[in-house]
């Protein structure tokens, strides 16, 4: 049992064993707030046997041992889904039309998720008190879930129009502690990269979504180029799914 502070790949794979793409046997249960950084980039981390269980708030959450596996998932098919956590009806499945998440280093994030015609899920959004998004990947016919966040649920906005009617759930993720120097095992080269923004205001990149990709880690626009992200916001509107990275200037 491991109780508080950070976890990264090299503790997992001491606890677990470490193969190619798989983590192995035994079991490693985290408890009270628990930074969970650099689980073994960029592989795959299916659990075979064993058990992975966290309690209490993760900064990078990672799903207990039943069913997930890591969203890089480029020959995959996946889509996301968000679940209303509610003391008195438990987890409960909401559909929703976009999300967005932000995390910093040192500063308070932002996490949202839209939901339509709220009125069908009163009772569950009334009584939630937290929410998650998931990522749900099929590789092979065999569906895994993947949470990408899950946030204490401190804000509800809603807004109706002459032919729609939505709310908007808002949470504030905890600020990303400054690593200092990157981990070159969390590098991690940003993929389709859309438009590139850079000047005085620093670096940000605009390319495909990855969850893996986190604040305090390299970002690597290509072979030469790259920064220490300080910030990453992720979008997913309808079917698209992409990310800002992005760093201050060097005084």
């Amino acid at each position: 049992m491991i109780n508080g502070g950070v976890i990264n790949g090299a503790a997992l794979n001491a606890a677990f064993g470490e193969t190619p793409n798989v983590i192995g046997t035994g079991s490693l249960t985290l408890t009270g707030t628990v930074p969970v950084v650099g689980i073994v980039v960029n592989t795959i981390k299916e659990v075979d046997s064993g058990s992975l269980s966290l309690s209490g708030k993760s900064l990078f959450p990672y799903q207990s041992a039943a069913a997930s596996t890591v969203a890089n998932a480029d020959s995959q098919s996946s889509y996301f889904v968000m679940d209303l956590l509610c003391p008195n009806y438990g987890i409960q499945r909401v559909p929703i039309t976009s999300w967005q998440l932000t995390y910093r280093i040192d500063s308070q994030g932002y996490a949202q998720c839209v939901v339509y015609s709220p009125d069908t899920y009163a009772t569950y959004i009334a009584d939630a008190d937290g929410f998650k998004v998931s990522q749900l990947i099929t590789v092979d016919g065999v569906q895994r879930e993947y949470v990408i966040f899950s946030e204490d649920l401190e804000r509800t906005d809603y807004a109706q129009g002459t032919n729609n009617y939505s709310v908007v759930l808002v949470g504030y993720p905890a600020a990303v502690p400054d690593p200092g120097t990157p981990d070159p095992a969390n590098n991690t080269t940003l993929q389709d990269i859309r438009t590139i923004f850079s000047g005085t205001q620093g670096y940000r990149v605009r390319c495909k979504g990855n969850p893996l990709m986190y604040p305090g880690y390299n970002a690597y626009i290509d072979e030469v180029i790259y920064f220490k992200a300080e910030w990453v916001n992720y979008y997913a509107p309808g079917d698209d799914f992409y990310m800002d990275v992005g760093a201050r200037p060097v005084v």
